[in-house]
């Protein structure tokens, strides 16, 4: 098979990076996997026998290499962990993230607080939240990820956060008053 011109290649990269970036949590992550996959297409280049299913042949590489990531990655902290976690330092700021995160909790509805606490502090799954709450399991994923999201952004109205590679909090600066005078 002929080489491929610096053009098409460029413009390839581009589009496989844009696939991955949309299925992986980090812009890391998706220039990792995209540098892996044109490494493989690189080394197996020559095997490829009909040139017509080059593209396939990428997204299929593609398909595998993140579906091999999120299957060796250690799982994340949970975000309400990774506040815990921020200035371990510091007594004082741990207290007030704390508070901040009791303020947002309780500004959630039954449900939202009912799913975080089932899952996130009781370490059950979703699978065994649900049947808890009598709900399907697709309903209490959703149910979990809505919960986690409008708790984000609550915190998100209090503070700036700056997390690790890890996505741990490291710092925060809180943008308006501290979140324990709110409640």
């Amino acid at each position: 098979m002929e080489t491929l011109a610096a053009a098409e290649i460029e413009t390839l990269y581009a589009r496989i990076r844009a696939f991955v970036a949309g299925r992986v949590g980090s812009a890391a992550d998706a220039d990792e996997i995209t540098q892996d996959i044109f490494l493989k297409m690189h080394e197996s280049l020559s095997r490829l026998k009909d040139r017509d299913r080059l593209v396939a042949w990428l997204y299929r590489i593609a398909r595998n290499r993140i579906i091999d990531h999120y299957r060796t990655r250690k799982p994340e902290a949970p975000p309400v962990d990774r506040a815990v976690e921020a200035k371990e330092d510091d007594a004082a700021a741990r207290h007030e993230i704390h508070a901040c995160l009791r303020y947002f909790l309780q500004t959630l509805d039954a449900a939202d607080r009912d799913i975080l606490q089932r899952v996130e502090f009781d370490n059950q799954t979703q699978r065994q939240a649900a049947a808890a709450l009598g709900i399907t399991p697709a309903a209490a994923k959703s149910r979990h990820q809505r919960a986690k999201k409008r708790l984000k952004q609550g915190l998100e109205s209090c503070c700036t956060y700056v997390f690790d590679r890890r996505g741990r909090v490291i710092d925060y600066d809180p943008q308006n008053q501290p979140c324990n005078d709110k409640g």
